[in-house]
C-alpha cells in the first residue's frame, strides 16, 4: 500500500503540470501574434501623434495641415508609407486617421477602439 501512494501523487503532480502547461498554451500569444499586436499597439501610438501634431499645427495656422506636411511628423515608430498609418482631412476642422489593425483593440483607450482590419478614426481639432 505504501507504494501506491507515491503513485498517486506522482500522477497527480504530473496531471497538474500537464494542466498548467496547456493553460499557458492557450492564454499566450505566439511569438508572432505578440510582434502582430505589438505592431498594432505602435500603430495606435503614431496615430495619436498625428492627432497631436494636427492639433498643433491646426492651432498655429487655423487650418488642417496637407497631408504632405502630415507624412513627414518626427514623433511616428516608422513613416506612414511603412507603418499604414494615414492622414485625410473631410472638412475645415475635421479630418480621418486611418489605419489597418491586425487585431481589434482590447481594454484600450476608448478613443483608440478599433476591429480588426481597415478602420479610420473621425477627429475634429480643436482650437485651443
Amino acid at each position: 500500500m505504501s507504494g501506491l501512494v507515491p503513485k498517486v501523487m506522482l500522477g497527480a503532480a504530473t496531471a497538474t503540470v500537464i494542466a498548467v502547461v496547456a493553460g499557458a498554451l492557450f492564454v499566450l500569444d505566439s511569438p508572432a501574434v505578440a510582434g502582430e499586436k505589438k505592431r498594432d499597439r505602435k500603430l495606435v501610438e503614431d496615430l495619436s501623434c498625428m492627432e497631436r501634431q494636427i492639433g498643433s499645427k491646426y492651432r498655429d495656422n487655423k487650418a488642417l495641415p496637407a497631408a504632405s506636411e502630415v507624412a513627414g511628423l518626427l514623433c511616428l515608430n516608422d513613416p506612414p508609407s511603412v507603418s499604414g498609418a494615414r492622414y485625410r482631412p473631410t472638412g475645415p476642422d475635421t479630418y480621418q486617421l486611418c489605419a489597418t489593425f491586425r487585431y481589434p483593440a482590447q481594454g484600450r483607450n476608448a478613443d483608440w477602439a478599433h476591429p480588426a482590419g481597415d478602420y479610420c478614426v473621425n477627429k475634429r481639432a480643436a482650437p485651443d
